[in-house]
Parts: C-alpha cells; structure tokens; sequence
C-alpha cells in the first residue's frame, strides 16, 4: 500500500533496522525511568537496543516545571515580544515579526520545510537513541514544550514505533533540523506522508495513528522548534558508535594477545616498572591488560632472552614491544571522547532557551554539535591507526623473515606447494586498512561557511562525522575479523610446531583461549583439535569465515561474551 506520495504504508523489509530484535519488540523486564537527570551512555544505548525499558517519569515536579516553561514562553510569544523562531520566522529571515495567525501555523510549517532529507534510511537504533536524549532534555523544563508530546514521544519508545529518518541533511549547527524533524512529524502524526518502522515493517503515519488510537498534536509556539533544534541525533549516533567501538577495541587487544603468543614474543616489554617511568594511565592500563591477556600462556619468552632460530633478535619488533605507547594515547583519546557525548547527551541543545527563575528567555548556540564533530573526528583516526597497528603484526605473521619458522601466509599445508594460505585475506585486510585511514580524516573542518543565508556562517557537521564514524566502525568490524582469523590460525600453527600431542588449549593463556575458541566455533571447526584453523585453499569458505565472525560481533555473539571481562574494564576505565 502506498500514499499519493508513493511511500509504503507497509512494507516487508526494512534492511538497516541495526537491531533484528526490534522486529519482534517486547519490553524487557528491567526499566530505566527518565526525569530529566543524568543519564549515562549505557543507559541511553540498552533503550535503544531493547535491553532496557523505557519509563517516563510521573514526578509532578518535573511536570509543572515543563508546564511553566509553556505557559511562560505561550503568554510571551503571543503577546508580540519579539523570540526567535517563535513569533520570528527563521535564520536569515528572522528580521520581522510575525502576526497572531502566523504565529500559530509557523511550528506546523518549519515541520513541512524541513521535510528535505536524502539518502538511505538510518538504523532504528540510532533514532531511538535520540529520541531518548531528545525526551530527557525536555523534561528539564526549560524548552517550551507541553508534557503531552513529552508523552507522546516515551509511548513511541515504549512499544517499538521508529519514525524513520534519512540519513542525509544536517550539517550539525541549529542541531539536527532535517533528521529530528522526520522524528517530530511522525511522532505527532502531522500528516501521512511521514513514515515509521515497526515489527520490521514501515508504515505510514495515518495507519500507525490508528492502529495505536493517536490523535494529532497540533504544535504551539516554540513546540516545533524544541523538537528540532536539537544535537539529540548526532549525539545519539555517537552514543552508539562509542558502544560498537569498545567490542573491537576490546577484540582487537585479544588479536594483538593472539599473535604475540605466535609470534613468541617476550612479556618482558608490558613489566610495570618500565611503564611507572613513563606513567601514562592509557599506557599503564593498556600494559597491565595486555600482561592479564598474556598470564598463563606457554607460548610467550617469560623473558629478555632472544627468540631462536636463524632470525634471532635480542628484543622484538616495535609494533610488539611498544604496544602500550601506541594503544595508550587512543585508550585516552577514547575516555576524553566518551566524557564529552556523555555531556552532550544531558544537554538541553535547542533555542532559545527560558529561565522559569528569573522570568527571561536566553537566544544562544547550544545547538551547535562541535564536541561531538571533533570527538567523532578523533575516533575515526584512532580507529585508523589500531587498524595500521594490527597490519604490521599481520605482516610479520605472514613472512617467514620475521615470523619465527611459521609457514609463509600461515599455510595450513605446506606439503602442498600450490597452497598459498591466508595471501587473499592479506590482500582483503590491505584494502580495507587504507579506508580506515582515509576515513581518519577530519570533516568538522570543513564546513560551508554561507549556510543557510550566512547565518549558520559555523556549523559542526557533527550529524556527518557521526554517520562517517559509524561507517568507519562497520569496515572496523571487518578488519578486526580478518585479524582474528590471522591470529587463530597463527596459533594452530604454533601450536603444532611444538609437537604433535600440543594442544591449543594447554599453551595459550587462558583469556585468548576464550576468544580463539569462539572463533573456531563460528567457523565450524572443532575447537579441541590440532589442526589449523584454514588447512587446503579449496577446503575454506573465506569470505563466509568473515561474514559469520562480523555478524557475530555485531549481535553481541560468542566472541563478545569471550571479550566481555575486557570490555567491562574498558567500560571502568571511562568511567573512572
């Protein structure tokens, strides 16, 4: 079915929902409740994930501070006090005041002008993330705004419904406008050409209206510009970059575990007194995690003595032994990120703003996404460099020069002298690598400075750095993959260098075992056996290995749950 715009008022698919648990949504049993305090990152992602409950607050405090702020900003606006985009039409031509009439059908309309997004649509995930922040920020009361649509907006959270937003159209200054207006529209049921998901199939506006009984909400002044003017969505794309982020970051230290066990590498570098003379916490943390993935492992030298064999060295290559001075600054850089989205997100980012104590009504710029912009920007190029990290250790897994003995591109089967091992998946990681670092690069430099008649002259593109961050995570995912593969097999191999009753299991340590195990399970091998992960060219399904490992990450699979003490450290430190 399909309205005179020709949207789907239902259709069967719908492909970037993030999340298959919302198709079928059922609230979970533990609930988070929202009141307009602080909430942290998790909580915001578990209620965009369904992993928490929404509950809407029933404080009458919360309630009549909201409704003072609309009674005050309704008696103002209508008695012709000039207020920006309230009795004012908007940006550049706020230059006049607006009539009684006008000013009653400027909320509906700034709702219609902004109906302008592009592109495919975002994952549900990411708008019910902003629509939790959105829904906190105005509970503090300060935004002009009745309790009905606040309500309005918590049902929507409570039983599933996503408006769906394009993933085109905000350059991150007056907030989110394009993105966060598709959420206000169908929230509000402001016409039928204004789509939403539910159960993993889209419907149009006036067929969710009514099968939920929702009357539509006629906006009052500042109403439409409270929903819109907002860093709610950008922020909230974040929120869940950040969580994705930690699973590979904690993933990709069980990778560098992994090789260095191949690899024999010494333990002597990650010592605490090395690091207590260079007492960076990053350093530090990434030192004693890398020495907690190590503990018990028969594969690493204990220590300074040199590797064997004709390739000795008396200490091991850089990207070994400097681990927790490459890794250290990116731990930190991530911490310093986290904080700043976490303020963002308890952030009342629309404009203006009304101060119920002392009767005035603020014009500035919280709207304007820059924190979020430069964090986001920062993480793709942290991504970038844990990416280039990991290659190095790829190549020296790979080269007989520098491996220790181990077959040349990890071969499973070097009496077949046809078989070229891992080669292709080099080549598969080496083209993905360079997108990370491309991706590195910084956007929120880049903004049209004539936006929008000169008066958005800056603007963040937080929405954009956002979205490429979240791009730069699903490539990441791949990446991490791939290395896992290298590293597993790397280890089969180690392993059965020295000797044939040498199982995997009594020679690594403990905590990678847990990962490598999770690996061989989700490619169908048998994780007690010795032999290699990839043995013949012609008995693997390589492309499917990364497929199964990718989508077992991305849905919180077996290797999360093997990652999962290192993430909750990762998580503690943060928050520390």
């Amino acid at each position: 079915k399909f309205n005179n715009l020709g949207i789907p008022l239902s259709s069967p698919k719908i492909t970037n929902m993030h999340n298959p648990a919302l198709k079928n949504f059922v609230r979970p049993q533990t609930a988070t409740t929202v009141e307009g305090g602080y909430l942290s990152l998790k909580q915001v992602v578990d209620i965009a994930y369904n992993k928490q409950a929404f509950e809407l607050t029933t404080s009458e405090a919360v309630k009549e501070k909201v409704q003072s702020s609309y009674e005050y900003i309704q008696h103002v606006a209508l008695n012709g006090k000039p207020i920006y985009g309230v009795n004012t039409p908007f940006g550049g031509m706020a230059n006049q005041i607006l009539n009684h009439d006008e000013t009653l059908q400027l909320q509906t309309n700034l709702m219609f002008f902004l109906k302008s997004g592009a592109g495919n649509y975002v994952g549900d995930v990411y708008v019910r993330a902003a629509m939790v922040i959105l829904t906190n920020a105005l509970l503090k009361g300060v935004s002009g705004i009745r309790f009905e649509i606040i309500e309005r907006y918590a049902f929507f959270l409570q039983n599933g419904i996503t408006p769906r937003v394009r993933e085109l159209g905000s350059i991150g200054a007056s907030g989110d406008l394009v993105p966060l207006a598709s959420v206000a529209r169908a929230v509000t049921s402001l016409a039928d050409c204004f789509a939403v998901s539910y159960k993993g199939e889209q419907w149009g506006t006036q067929a969710i209206s009514e099968k939920f009984k929702l009357e539509r909400i006629k906006l009052h002044p500042k109403e439409g510009l409270a929903l819109v003017n907002s860093t709610a969505m950008l922020t909230g794309i974040a929120a869940i970059n950040l969580q994705e982020l930690n699973k590979l970051f904690a993933l990709s230290l069980h990778a560098h575990a992994l090789m260095m066990q191949a690899l024999t590498a010494s333990v002597q570098p990650f010592d605490a007194f090395t690091h207590s003379h260079k007492p960076h916490e990053g350093q530090i943390f990434i030192a004693e995690m890398i020495t907690g993935l190590l503990t018990g492992s028969q594969m690493v030298r204990k220590n300074g003595d040199p590797l064997q064999g004709e390739n000795k060295l008396y200490q091991d290559r850089y990207s070994i032994r400097c681990v927790p001075q490459f890794l250290g600054p990116i731990v930190d850089g991530f911490k310093t990120v986290q904080k700043n989205i976490e303020i963002e997100a308890n952030s009342v980012t629309d404009n203006p703003l009304i101060d119920m104590e002392n009767f005035n009504i603020l014009h500035g710029g919280n709207f304007l996404g820059e924190y979020v912009a430069i964090g986001m920007d920062q993480v793709r190029n942290y991504i970038g460099l844990i990416a280039k990290h990991l290659d190095a250790q790829i190549a020296l897994l790979v080269m007989p020069e520098f491996n220790n003995g181990l077959p040349s591109s990890l071969s499973g089967n070097t009496t077949n002298r046809i078989n070229m091992g891992l080669k292709g998946l080099q080549i598969t990681g080496n083209s993905i690598m360079p997108l990370l670092l491309f991706y590195g690069n910084s956007i929120a430099d880049k903004f049209p400075t004539h936006a929008e008649q000169f008066n958005q002259n800056i603007n963040s593109q937080g929405f954009n750095a956002s979205m490429l961050t979240k791009t730069s995570i699903e490539l990441f995912r791949k990446y991490v993959a791939i290395s896992l593969i290298f590293a597993v097999q790397a280890v089969d191999l180690r392993a059965k260098q020295m000797g044939k009753q040498v199982y995997v299991k009594d020679v690594v340590s403990p905590e990678t075992f847990k990962t490598y195990a999770a690996i061989r399970q989700i490619c169908n091998k048998n994780v007690l056996l010795s032999e290699p992960l990839v043995i013949n060219d012609n008995s693997f399904p390589m492309d499917d290995f990364i497929d199964a490992i990718d989508a077992d990450i991305q849905y919180n699979g077996k290797l999360v749950t093997a990652a999962n003490a290192l993430i909750e450290k990762l998580d503690a430190y943060y928050a520390a």
